[in-house]
């Protein structure tokens, strides 16, 4: 049985638990490296991925490393890669080894047709509304932790920084890391500050009171995100439809009909 110290003391031919015989390398990262295996008792092919330890432990990242086998453990979806088993000391685990590669590979090639572009999205979103649906969060969905089978069917891989229900905030935010920063969405680049707004009277439910928070996304372009803190509800709206909106009309974005027209530099959210 091989050594648990770390994944540089892994070489071909080396059998994990006594049960899988280690192949080829077929890809790694800072903290961790996958191999082909086979199980020895059934002959089923496997990708094993092998954690190094040492820098792990040095870096803090038990509790993500851990994360990742809870929420893949969670999910079985025909489009989610999955875990078929973890060792106790969770520094690697064998799941279904996926022949195709990376769907990066696919795109980068060149256009997809109509009709394989609109497979792969349907294959995308439904594993995506599985995972949801079991208050998971993948957070770092991209076409490199992506992956096609045989069949050119795609398999979401890559938990590692995803996150479960249980990590939300009060403010129903997740805090943990997320992202890698050439597919991050822009708009959490850079937050410019918070607007407290309260009424001047007693309403049905106490003041009214609105928090405005500005996001810069470029030097010419702002979001402004309105949420209501306390008071009524039928309040805040009757605020951001007839005296919020109206006063801001010659600088927001406005809806007419399926077009978005630009007028200048803001958009509010409500």
């Amino acid at each position: 049985m091989m050594s648990m110290k770390s994944a540089k003391t892994e070489k071909k031919g080396t059998i994990l638990m006594h049960k899988y015989e280690i192949g080829k390398l077929l890809g790694q990262g800072t903290f961790a490296k996958v191999y082909h295996a086979r199980n020895l008792k059934t002959g089923q092919i496997v990708a094993v991925k092998v954690i190094d330890k040492e820098k792990v432990m040095k870096v803090g990242l038990i509790d993500q490393i851990k994360r990742e086998i809870s929420v893949m453990r969670l999910i079985r979806h025909p489009n989610v890669v999955e875990l078929y088993e973890v060792a106790k000391q969770f520094f690697f685990f064998a799941m279904e080894y996926v022949r195709g590669g990376e769907f990066f590979n696919k795109v980068s090639k060149g256009r997809l047709r109509e009709s394989a572009a609109r497979k792969y999205f349907h294959q995308l979103i439904a594993s995506v509304d599985f995972y949801h649906s079991r208050g998971v969060y993948h957070r770092d969905l991209k076409p490199e932790n992506i992956l096609l089978d045989e069949t050119g069917s795609l398999k979401v891989s890559d938990f590692g920084l995803s996150a479960l229900f249980d990590t939300k905030r009060q403010d129903g935010l997740l805090h943990t890391m997320c992202g890698t920063p050439a597919y991050v969405a822009p708009e959490v680049k850079k937050r410019e500050g918070t607007v407290k707004m309260q009424g001047s009277k007693e309403g049905r439910k106490g003041q009214l009171a609105i928090d405005a928070e500005i996001f810069e996304i470029t030097p010419a372009f702002h979001v402004v995100q309105v949420t209501k803190k306390s008071g009524d509800t039928a309040e805040y709206w009757n605020f951001c439809d007839q005296g919020l909106k109206p006063s801001l009309k010659d600088i927001v974005w406005t809806l007419q009909g399926n077009e978005q027209q630009q007028v200048e530099n803001q958009e509010i959210n409500t």
